[in-house]
C-alpha cells in the first residue's frame, strides 16, 4: 500500500490526504477518519492512479459528495478517490476544455442548436440544476436538492419528484485502469436508482441532453420541489437522504415504516426522523456507524413481518 501511494502521491493532478475526518467526506458525518484520500483533477490523472493502484494491488473505492454514504466505524482498509476541482465544469461538446458551468449555460441558452453539454463528475448537482433552470435549459429541476455530484448522481440514477438521470443522460464518460471509455446511456440498463457501470470504474463526465422552455416556468418547477423538501424533510440535521427505496409505486417506504412504528426510533445519536420515517438523521454527537446498520436492520425485519415488503436500502452502508 505504502508504495502505491508514494506512486500515486506523485502524479501531476493528484492530491493525496491522509486521516481525513468522516465529517468533511459524508453528508451524515459518522465514521472513523478516512486514512488515505485521493482528489483527482484530471481524466489522464485518474487513468494514472488506477493503473498504479491495480499494478500494486491495492483495493480502492469512489466517493462522490457523499451524500448517501454511512463510513464505517473502524479504519477503511481501500484508498478512497474523489474527483477534485479540475474535474469541476462543464463544455459545449466533448473534448473541449472545461469551462465554468454558468458560462456554458450562458452559450448553450444563446445557441439554437439542441441543448446539450458535457458536464464533469465532480460537478455539484444542485449548482447544475440552478445554472440551467436559471436560463430555461429544463431537464434537472427535479435535482433541486439532491446534495450529489454529477459522478454519483449519475452512478446510481439518482432522481426525485417524478424524474432522474436516465431523463436527461445520453453519454457517459468513466475511466477504469485500461484507460478512457465512453458508454451510450442506453446499454446502462438504468432503473430506479441502478446504473449498470463497468466494475472498478470512475464516472469522470457525462454528456446530458435538456429541453428548452422559459427561465419563469423552469424556476417555478424547482422552487415548488425545493419548497416540498423543506416541507417534509428534516433538511436541518445531517443526514444521508432517504433510507430505504420505495418497494413499489403504491408502497412509500416512509408510509410502510411509519405503519411499524420507526417514526422517531432511536439509537445512540441516530435516529428515523419524526418529520419524515424514510429518513435517517444523526442527532447527536455520540452518533455511530454501528447505530445506523443497527437501525437499519432492525426496520428490514419488522417491514418485512409487518406486511411481507422488502426494503432495500438506498444509502451505501461502507
Amino acid at each position: 500500500m505504502n508504495a502505491a501511494l508514494e506512486a500515486v502521491g506523485s502524479l501531476q493532478d493528484v492530491v493525496l490526504r491522509q486521516t481525513v475526518p468522516a465529517r468533511e467526506l459524508t453528508t451524515f458525518g459518522v465514521g472513523a477518519d478516512v486514512p488515505h484520500l485521493l482528489e483527482i483533477g484530471s481524466t489522464a490523472a485518474c487513468a494514472q492512479v488506477l493503473k498504479i493502484l491495480q499494478e500494486h494491488g491495492a483495493s480502492w473505492r469512489v466517493l462522490g459528495a457523499g451524500s448517501n454514504v454511512v463510513l464505517p466505524d473502524s479504519d477503511l482498509s481501500d484508498v478512497i478517490i474523489r474527483l477534485g476541482r479540475g474535474l469541476n465544469g462543464a463544455a459545449s461538446s466533448v473534448g473541449e476544455a472545461l469551462e465554468p458551468i454558468e458560462q456554458v449555460a450562458d452559450k448553450l441558452a444563446q445557441s439554437r442548436l439542441p441543448a446539450m453539454l458535457y458536464v464533469a463528475g465532480g460537478s455539484g448537482l444542485m449548482s447544475l440544476s440552478r445554472l440551467l433552470t436559471a436560463r430555461g435549459l429544463s431537464g434537472l429541476e427535479f435535482a433541486a436538492g439532491i446534495p450529489a455530484s454529477v459522478g454519483g448522481a449519475v452512478a446510481m440514477n439518482a432522481g426525485a419528484h417524478g424524474g432522474s438521470m436516465a431523463d436527461v443522460l445520453r453519454e457517459v464518460h468513466v475511466v477504469s485502469a485500461l484507460g478512457e471509455q465512453v458508454l451510450n446511456a442506453k446499454d446502462l440498463q438504468l432503473a430506479y436508482r441502478a446504473c449498470c457501470l463497468p466494475e472498478q470504474s470512475v464516472v469522470v463526465g457525462a454528456v446530458l441532453e435538456l429541453k428548452r422552455d422559459s427561465a419563469e416556468e423552469c424556476l417555478k418547477r424547482r422552487r415548488e420541489n425545493l419548497l416540498y423538501r423543506k416541507k417534509t424533510q428534516p433538511l436541518h440535521l445531517p443526514s444521508a437522504g432517504s433510507v430505504f427505496q420505495n418497494p413499489s409505486d403504491d408502497a412509500a417506504a416512509g408510509a410502510l415504516l411509519d405503519r411499524a412504528g420507526f417514526k422517531g426510533r432511536r439509537k445512540g445519536g441516530v435516529e428515523f426522523s419524526e418529520m419524515h420515517a424514510n429518513w435517517l438523521v444523526r442527532s447527536g454527537a455520540e452518533a455511530k456507524s454501528s447505530d445506523v446498520s443497527d437501525l437499519v436492520q432492525s426496520a428490514i425485519a419488522a417491514v418485512r413481518e409487518m406486511c411481507a415488503a422488502e426494503l432495500k436500502p438506498e444509502i451505501r452502508m461502507w
